[in-house]
């Protein structure tokens, strides 16, 4: 099983929780499989767990490229598809690298697409490189199941066309959003479908790694005397070149926001990035969350004292879901931030910049936590969230419900819809 689109050493934790949530999951309905995962790291294999136990993954590479020169690009990998029927064998394997010998062997190829690359929001760049290695697997005769994802949108005809080509061919395509299924049957528009399903966000399952005492920040290390509050300031939006249609200015809300929390008896506020890497990337000078974190602590610091903090280190995805975790109220807008406090009955206000957060919140019933940046100004941003607040015990019942209900749904996915899929096309896992 090689698995495309979940990379666990991303700068992104909402990508990494993916990956991890998803090598799990596939450990827990495969245990016999051979799992290979690209893109994450130059070390041949990884070593990770399922709960406390212990198990292998294989490392791959595999770069969208235009070129021939990267040997693990997808157009050398192409060449090298092409070229096999037609050079001798000897002369193949000279040619041939460690990629696409574990494309070869690979019995079906999994895509998550990074939960929602595949889609031109973000650009016909990022979605060209989605298409190229999609077009590879199928390519070289591959079963490709999408894994549960939001798909779309495809605002030009050529994106629409290209993702219609791919959908087809499919084996399994599942969407992570409320109403996903009708939104794929209506993108594709065929009687010739691929299988189609539903699943929540397969990082609701990804499990907390316990964070030692000493590395608590310090709000969670002493009872508080009132309330502790997670806030993540997304470094994307918070630099102002975003390319998002916000109804509000993103760092005015983020001080009245602060200032909410401050004013409640004995509060806490700790400051949750979930982006980390170099500053100054694509997004502006702030791209990153842990710079933007740090930033509003400062600006804050000299009125709120030691009541605010903001995260001083890289943290991985898991041990991130832990501090979130220990939080009274959440408060983010990078969504898998969210569903690290959601999945943990953690009452969540999520702060929504696009469609996604609503889709994916509703399919656990957990719309009415969604707050929508593009629809509201920041007084009535702040208003959202005093009432989550206020409800925060009620909501926690809510989640306590559905979370679980949640979880079981993922995780039948893998065991039951994925393993059926393969089974229909006379895939079996068991001599792997």
């Amino acid at each position: 099983m090689l698995v495309l689109g979940a990379t666990i050493h991303s700068a992104n934790r909402g990508v990494s929780a993916l990956g991890l949530a998803t090598l799990a999951n596939l450990r827990r309905a495969f245990p016999e499989a051979r799992l290979i995962l690209a893109n994450s790291g130059l070390a041949t294999g990884l070593s990770l767990h399922v709960g406390t136990t212990p198990f292998e993954v294989e490392t791959s590479w595999i770069v969208p490229s235009r070129s021939l020169r990267p040997r693990s690009g997808t157009a050398y990998l192409n060449l090298l598809r092409m070229l096999r029927p037609w050079v001798p064998d000897v002369l193949h394997r000279l040619l041939s690298t460690r990629t696409f010998e574990q494309l070869d062997q690979a019995d079906v190829v999994l895509d998550i697409s990074g939960g929602d690359s595949f889609a031109d929001t973000y650009g016909q760049r990022l979605l060209w490189s989605q298409i190229v290695v999609k077009q590879l697997a199928l390519a070289m005769g591959k079963p490709l199941v999408l894994l549960p994802q939001s798909l779309g949108p495809f605002a030009s005809g050529q994106s629409s066309r290209a993702a219609c080509r791919i959908l087809r061919r499919s084996l399994l395509v599942a969407s992570r959003d409320v109403g996903g299924v009708e939104q794929m049957e209506q993108l594709v528009g065929s009687d010739v479908r691929p299988r189609l399903a539903s699943c929540p966000d397969v990082a609701f399952t990804l499990e907390p790694l316990q964070v030692a005492p000493r590395e608590l920040p310090e709000c969670m290390r002493r009872v508080p005397n009132g309330p502790v509050i997670g806030l993540n300031v997304s470094g994307y939006l918070y630099s102002g070149n975003a390319n998002t249609p916000l109804s509000l200015d993103y760092k005015e809300m983020i001080d009245a926001i602060v200032q909410w929390a401050m004013s409640l008896p004995g509060s806490r506020l700790l400051l949750v990035p979930h982006v980390f890497g170099s500053p100054g990337g694509t997004n502006g000078r702030y791209a990153t969350d842990l710079e933007a974190c740090q930033l509003v602590c400062q600006r804050h610091s000299h009125s709120s004292g030691t009541r605010i903090e903001s995260l001083q280190r890289s943290m991985g995805a898991d041990e991130l879901k832990c501090l979130i975790g220990r939080c009274d109220l959440f408060i983010g807008a990078r969504m898998h931030s969210c569903i690290a406090s959601a999945s943990q009955c953690v009452p969540t206000a999520a702060l929504a910049y696009s469609h996604k957060v609503e889709g994916v919140f509703g399919v656990i019933g957990a719309g009415s936590m969604v707050v929508d940046m593009r629809q509201a100004t920041v007084r009535t941003i702040v208003q959202r969230i005093r009432a989550i607040f206020g409800q925060r015990e009620q909501l926690r019942r809510e989640l306590g419900t559905r979370v679980p209900q949640a979880k079981r749904a993922v995780r039948s996915f893998f065991a039951e819809t994925l393993r059926d899929a393969l089974r229909d096309h006379d895939i079996t896992t068991e001599n792997s």
